[in-house]
């Protein structure tokens, strides 16, 4: 298995970063003075290949039985169907392309990041029959892999030691640059459980925290200058600490709520940035007092 599921993470977000930028290419905003016989020709053959691009991905982690891909190939059917019932009607195309393509629905969003959750066996309970659009496949898929321990810990060691509570910090994956910075600058007394670090590639990072009775699922993408930070944090015990976390996106979160946000930096201050995240994650401090964070 270790041999399929790292290769597997690494189409992911290569397939998610080309797949969403073709299909944002095909943004209908101009088409009322398009030409619309070559815009529906050319949304077409970008969904066919999108379509080709995330079966092969869904492939690395489901059989071509399992409901996963039996909901992408009734998807395709249903987009194609679809686009090809909108004809020349420019709104119904418009429509279409919101409804079908780039939507992202509360429901599916908050019943994802319900479910696929860090060092959980919830995490098989993702909604994939809720999907309706593209943009909901992928982000539902990549929920399910990046939270999932059991892809994780399938994955190639490059090295591993543990914290002052004798919990694991293990890197996997491929050595790359930042990926070993982080590892070897991880403060070994840093109060949390178990560490996951995944470098994907030189241009993405993966790390899974445990802290408590939660964990945090955080994604870090380099460009040439700047490093973006991604964190999710299933479930919220400390509204004051959620609420004052850097690049928080819901701030009226509430106790028990899931916690996003975003982090934009220079890259040569990653690991400072990056630390003190982990280290502001809300947790049960009660949990934490009288089982620690090693669980």
């Amino acid at each position: 298995m270790k041999e399929i599921y790292y290769p597997g993470i690494q189409q992911l977000f290569k397939v998610e970063k080309k797949v969403v930028n073709s299909l944002r290419s095909m943004s209908p905003y101009e088409i009322l003075s398009a030409d619309i016989d070559n815009y529906k020709g050319d949304l077409k053959k970008t969904l066919k290949q999108a379509f080709a691009e995330i079966k092969n991905v869904t492939l690395n982690f489901f059989s071509a039985d399992s409901n996963w891909y039996l909901k992408l190939i009734e998807l395709e059917n249903t987009l194609d169907s679809e686009l090809e019932s909108c004809e020349n009607d420019p709104v119904k195309l418009y429509n279409f392309y919101f409804n079908r393509i780039g939507n992202l629905s509360y429901s599916v969003l908050n019943d994802v990041n319900n479910t696929c959750i860090a060092y959980s066996k919830s995490i098989e309970k993702a909604p994939i029959e809720e999907v309706s659009s593209i943009n909901e496949y992928i982000f539902t898929l990549k929920s399910y892999v990046v939270n999932n321990h059991d892809i994780i810990n399938n994955t190639f060691v490059v090295d591993k030691k543990s914290n002052y509570l004798n919990c694991p910090i293990v890197y996997h994956g491929n050595s790359s640059k930042m990926s070993d910075l982080i590892y070897s600058l991880f403060p070994l007394n840093m109060n949390v459980g178990r560490v996951d670090i995944v470098s994907v590639d030189e241009s993405n990072i993966l790390l899974m925290v445990k802290n408590g009775d939660t964990a945090a699922t955080i994604t870090i993408n380099m460009g040439q200058d700047t490093v973006s930070i991604k964190y999710f944090i299933p479930e919220v015990y400390n509204v004051g600490e959620a609420r004052s976390l850097p690049g928080i996106e819901n701030k009226n979160v509430n106790l028990n709520d899931w916690v996003t946000g975003i982090i934009l930096y220079e890259k040569n201050l990653l690991t400072d940035v990056l630390f003190d995240l982990i280290s502001r994650i809300p947790c049960d401090h009660e949990e934490m007092l009288f089982n620690g964070r090693v669980r």
